[in-house]
């Protein structure tokens, strides 16, 4: 298959710089499109890397203290020491801070200490009677994706419930919060230090997982590979935001996939910039033959030669994005908030 490698303007797009790349042999149909103000960004409500972010309350009914609160390597830890009925973590930022209508879909990464306690809800703030959703009883890191029913604009935040049941001597913690506009799969956020998300590193060097991103080198073939399964029918857009330190195209990092992991040069893209800046890499997959079914698996290659490092903000995999208009419209209307979705991306 011939392919097609295009960094694009729009006049709607605020001046993004114009360029074709010349198709690297055997790419596949999927268009590449960098620092493309197209991507609708999360908001991230918390992810307990800023100063502010512990600030919560705790409505637990019938309580007479609240959990033991510690916010260490991006992680918010709520130890329940005695029993507590009901109990709830409440952020509350303000009427009118969280748009949730144009925002609906959540995203937590949290664990427990127990499942004998019951599903996590999550809420809008103020909750409201059918305004929630429930989360998996689960003892492992796990990203809950989800649309919280009837969203309403002018929130003020949200409202999370860690157990359905009485907590004692359970913990409870957070990794993050976000809200999309579309939906969206945190492949890899690495929010928590030390937290490789389930990914594996063949032929690394270095490698680390902290103040938000992947880092490492290479002593060989270097391969970020994870065993999740996409619904490539669901999902066509995938987001990459990174920087290396390489500077020639020929050692360019490149994206792998493939059903089940059945990877190939056929089915992989070269891409990068050599200016060692971060760069947000949009791979519209829509068009890819090859890019169906419910079992693609994805593999990032960061580059293709030892003796240089690279860092990963994050890989995420979007339903939609929005029209050229639509992003207009958006960044027009939200103001403000646009700066919450590279709260903590800004390195």
């Amino acid at each position: 298959m011939s392919g097609h490698i295009r960094r694009r303007r729009d006049a709607l797009w605020f001046g993004a710089a114009a360029l074709l790349l010349s198709a690297w042999p055997g790419a596949a149909q999927v268009t590449l499109t960098v620092d493309s103000p197209q991507v609708a960004h999360p908001i991230i409500v918390r992810d307990f890397n800023g100063s502010g972010d512990a600030n919560v309350s705790f409505g637990n009914s019938g309580a007479t203290t609240a959990p033991v609160q510690v916010v260490s390597g991006g992680v918010s830890e709520m130890t329940y020491n005695e029993a507590l009925g009901d109990p709830r973590i409440v952020w509350n930022d303000g009427n009118g801070t969280y748009d949730h209508s144009a925002y609906p879909h959540a995203r937590v990464r949290y664990q427990q200490s127990t499942t004998a306690r019951g599903n996590p809800q999550i809420w809008e703030n103020p909750a409201i009677g059918g305004q929630s959703s429930n989360l998996a009883a689960t003892t492992s890191w796990t990203e809950f994706r989800g649309d919280i029913p009837n969203p309403t604009p002018n929130g003020s935040g949200f409202r999370i419930d860690p157990f359905s049941t009485t907590a004692s001597n359970d913990i409870f913690r957070l990794d993050y919060i976000m809200i999309d506009a579309v939906e969206t799969i945190g492949l890899g956020e690495w929010d928590r230090g030390g937290d490789l998300n389930g990914w594996t590193v063949a032929s690394g060097t270095n490698i680390s997982v902290a103040g938000s991103a992947v880092t490492g080198g290479a002593n060989g073939d270097l391969q970020l590979n994870i065993g999740t399964l996409i619904d490539a029918d669901k999902y066509g857009y995938l987001t990459v935001r990174m920087r290396t330190t390489v500077t020639t195209s020929t050692n360019y990092a490149q994206l792998f996939w493939g059903p089940n992991g059945a990877f190939s040069e056929a089915n992989s893209l070269r891409f990068g910039e050599n200016d060692g800046e971060w760069h947000e890499y949009l791979f519209d997959m829509t068009a890819e033959a090859d890019w169906t079914n419910a079992n693609m698996r994805v593999r990032l290659d960061p580059f293709q030669v030892t003796g240089q490092t690279f860092e990963v903000d994050y890989i995420r995999l979007l339903a939609a994005i929005p029209e050229p208009s639509s992003v207009a419209l958006l960044l027009a209307g939200l103001g403000a908030l646009g700066w919450f979705g590279w709260r903590r991306r800004s390195k």
